[in-house]
């Protein structure tokens, strides 16, 4: 019994000399390398008794079949679900333009402006420049050049209907201040006669005279004053 026992202890010795225990390898290998390596062990181990020899091999084949046992292979690790795609973003909601002017509300300074109306960045009609006219010495009566230039100030209030137009007269020096401011006033009421004449409403229409006070021009030379005997015009928003 001492015999089997030792020649089964030089078996797993050998075993675990080689390495099989416990290792992810066939069966079959085990046992034979158990078959071998245990064999050996008894032969050399028992002074060369075939008999320990072939009970350590046996031994050797079975402690190699029960200690190498063949691993079942893992299962695979499952695969990483897909990210989730991305949600679009919505589509930003465009500012209303009640008016159709080209500006949004939220930056509209003149809602409600009419449609077609040219505006300016601020959704407000834009002002067109008028351009006045000269006078005679003393006089305050249109020349034929004057009522031409006045006719397209005309045609220019009426495609802009949200503007009225302030009238203002001037005179050069000649004369007294109070003779002038009374003059460049008639210059003004002139201009604005001419307007209304013209279908153009009088409650968009200012006049007013400034005399002398504001001269453009050298009153003390002959092309100065004439630059001074003069009507402006501007436009302005029509509230």
């Amino acid at each position: 019994m001492n015999r089997i026992s030792r020649t089964l202890g030089l078996g797993a010795l050998g075993l675990t000399l080689v390495g099989c225990a416990g290792q992810n390898i066939h069966p079959v290998a085990c046992m034979i390398g158990g078959a071998l390596v245990g064999g050996a062990a008894g032969y050399y181990g028992t002074d060369h008794d075939d008999g320990a020899a072939a009970a350590s091999a046996a031994g050797g084949a079975l402690l190699g079949a029960i200690f190498c046992k063949e691993e079942e292979p893992k299962p695979a690790a499952p695969a990483p679900k897909p990210a989730p795609k991305p949600q679009p973003k919505p589509e930003p909601i465009p500012d209303p333009d009640t008016d159709g002017d080209g500006v949004v509300d939220r930056l509209d300074k003149c809602p409600g402006t009419p449609k077609g109306t040219p505006v300016d960045e601020h959704g407000c009609p834009e002002i067109p420049n008028l351009t006045g006219v000269h006078f005679e010495h003393d006089q305050a009566t249109l020349t034929a050049e004057a009522k031409a230039e006045l006719g397209i100030a005309v045609g220019i209030l009426q495609n802009n209907p949200h503007v009225r137009v302030e009238v203002v007269g001037h005179t050069d020096s000649s004369g007294s201040a109070e003779y002038n401011q009374k003059l460049s006033q008639l210059r003004a009421e002139s201009v604005s006669n001419f307007f209304q004449s013209q279908g153009i409403a009088a409650d968009r229409i200012g006049a007013d005279g400034k005399g002398e006070s504001t001269p453009v021009a050298d009153n003390e030379t002959k092309a100065g004053r004439a630059k001074n005997r003069r009507v402006e015009l501007t436009a302005r928003q029509l509230k």
